[in-house]
C-alpha cells in the first residue's frame, strides 16, 4: 500500500502493555490508532493552539472590551516594571548612557500608555 504524498510513516517504540492498552482504547472508541496519534502530534506541535489563537477576539460587549483593556493594562504594567527594574539595576558608570536613556524613555512611554488606557476604561 502506497502512502499519500503529504503523509509520512512514523515508527514509535513503546512498552508492549502500553501499546496493547492504547490499541484497546482506540478500538473501544472506534478510532484508528493513526488518527489519534496524528491528532495528538498536531496539538502537541502547537498548530492547534495557533489556529485557535488566530480567531478574532470577541469585543462585542462593553464588558468584554473592558476586560480586554484591563488585561492589556496589566501586561503593560508588567513590562514597565521589568524595564524599570532593568534600568534601575544599571551600573552607575552606565547610567546616563544611550542605552540607559532609551530604557528610561521606554518606561516613561509605557507609563503614559498605561495612564491613557486607564482613562479609556469606563467604570
Amino acid at each position: 500500500m502506497k502512502a499519500a504524498k503529504n503523509l509520512q510513516q512514523l515508527k514509535i517504540w513503546a512498552p508492549a502493555d502500553t501499546v496493547s492498552s492504547f490499541r484497546e482504547a482506540c478500538a473501544a472508541k472506534q478510532l484508528s490508532m493513526a488518527s489519534v496519534l496524528a491528532q495528538y502530534m498536531l496539538e502537541f506541535s502547537g498548530k492547534a493552539v495557533r489556529a485557535r489563537a488566530s480567531k478574532a477576539p470577541d469585543y462585542s460587549t462593553r464588558k468584554l472590551r473592558q476586560i480586554a483593556l484591563m488585561k492589556l493594562t496589566q501586561e503593560l504594567e508588567l513590562i514597565r516594571e521589568g524595564e524599570a527594574r532593568s534600568r534601575d539595576n544599571t551600573p552607575a558608570n552606565l547610567q546616563g548612557s544611550e542605552r540607559w536613556e532609551r530604557s528610561d524613555e521606554a518606561v516613561t512611554l509605557l507609563e503614559d500608555a498605561i495612564d491613557l488606557l486607564k482613562d479609556v476604561m469606563v467604570p
